[in-house]
């Protein structure tokens, strides 16, 4: 009986090979271990829950943002009557409104002599 055992057992213990290296000790961990990372896996999840909602509110704030945006531009932003009509018409338009202007400012002007000779605009 000693003679030395030969082969291995599976998931027995082993001899050590020369110039081997032993296995590391095994670590079991304890319970303010297991709880710090429990804690520390749910400080994480709850980060990653939060940068999601600021990010899809985020998000959702520029969706809204542009599409009011979109249809408040859409609303104010109706063609002029000028750039509708086609250019023989618009010289036309442009005529009459200078007649306006012109009619408009000879107006004023005879205002203006008929205060002058009552002596109300001492401009003069």
């Amino acid at each position: 009986m000693s003679e030395r055992i030969r082969g291995q057992f599976p998931g027995g213990p082993r001899r050590p090979q020369e110039g081997g290296t032993s296995r590391p000790p095994t670590h079991i961990p304890t319970v303010d271990e297991i709880e710090g990372a429990i804690a520390r896996q749910t400080r994480t999840e709850e980060h990653r829950r939060r940068r999601r909602r600021v990010a899809m509110g985020f998000v959702s704030s520029l969706i809204v943002a542009g599409g009011i945006g979109f249809g408040v531009g859409r609303a104010v932003r109706k063609p002029a009557p000028e750039m509708a009509l086609p250019e023989r018409s618009r010289s036309g338009l442009d005529k009459e409104i200078s007649t306006q202007v012109n009619r408009t400012l000879l107006e004023l002007w005879r205002m203006e002599d008929v205060e002058y000779a009552r002596g109300r605009n001492p401009k003069r």
